[in-house]
């Protein structure tokens, strides 16, 4: 298993109340649900590999934590992580503003851990920082202590370009692709970052609050990701991407876009990584 020519899904499993969407207006633990299941079902089928990063107060719903127990002992395609406990800032954001302090994201991981271990039977390895930012955690020493602290081996929190905006480019300041690094500068060399590259679905789809940019359609969207992938496939790099189960609820209930891009990434031969199999194949 090599990083190269490869693709990786990480569903943020999340419920977000927006209320100038009237489907959006509700608690979205139903409609989340609902959309994962459907998506476990195409990835298994199509038997690709994918992670899933849960929101702690998402794990607490016992509906939500008594399908992620069945999904953890049956599914060989599924790796479960986790979101922190609120979805809320572990660092400075440009835009989003100042952090929660080391202690309640001590409190957040923890909390979270302990959640989803009663899930699976195992403390997850892995975190999706909320929200993401430029660099993810580097120059962080007191909160990538808090992830040592917490026996996470791995993060995705570099998600967003200069100034914590989208898209994600390929490539850093230094011109260098952004692919799967380690901490060593800060003195965390065993903790793995994943980065994102591009811009995320909900984004996409015109659901967020800052979006400039005109909505895409199903079809667009899919265009825009297997775009990404031929690039990562010319380039013998990773590309991951940040999907979000309530967000494809809201304008893609059939999974199109999933259904033909795996679809896509099997007629090409293009291996499906989970976020822990990134990790394993990068210690």
């Amino acid at each position: 298993m090599s990083l190269e020519k490869s693709f990786s899904i990480g569903y943020d499993f999340e419920g977000i109340v927006i209320k100038r969407i009237p489907m959006l207006e509700k608690s979205l633990t139903k409609i989340s649900l609902d959309t994962l299941k459907h998506i476990v079902k195409i990835h298994t089928k199509k038997k690709s590999r994918f992670s899933i990063f849960v929101l702690g107060r998402m794990a607490e719903e016992p509906k939500v934590s008594d399908y992620l127990t069945y999904l953890s002992k049956t599914n060989k395609y599924a790796d479960i992580q986790q979101h922190g406990y609120s979805h809320t800032l572990f660092k400075y954001h440009s835009l989003k503003g100042h952090p929660i302090s080391l202690e309640t994201m001590d409190k957040e991981i923890s909390d979270t851990n302990v959640l989803i271990e009663e899930i699976t039977g195992e403390k997850p390895k892995g975190i999706r920082a909320p929200i993401g930012f430029y660099r993810g955690f580097q120059g962080e020493k007191e909160r990538l202590k808090i992830l040592r602290k917490n026996g996470l081996k791995f993060i995705s929190s570099d998600l967003r370009g200069p100034n914590d905006q989208y898209p994600a480019p390929w490539k850093d300041a230094s011109n260098r692709y952004r692919q799967p690094y380690f901490y060593k500068r800060e003195g965390y060399a065993e903790i793995l970052e994943i980065p994102t590259q591009g811009t995320i679905d909900v984004r996409m789809k015109g659901i967020s609050k800052s979006n400039k940019t005109k909505s895409l359609t199903i079809e667009e969207e899919l265009k825009y990701y297997i775009s990404n992938i031929k690039f990562a496939f010319k380039n013998n790099l990773n590309y991951s991407t940040v999907f979000h189960p309530w967000a494809i609820a809201y304008n893609d209930k059939d999974l199109f876009i999933l259904n033909n891009l795996l679809d896509y990434l099997v007629r090409k031969r293009i291996q499906t990584l989970s976020y822990i199999d990134i990790y394993k194949q990068s210690i």
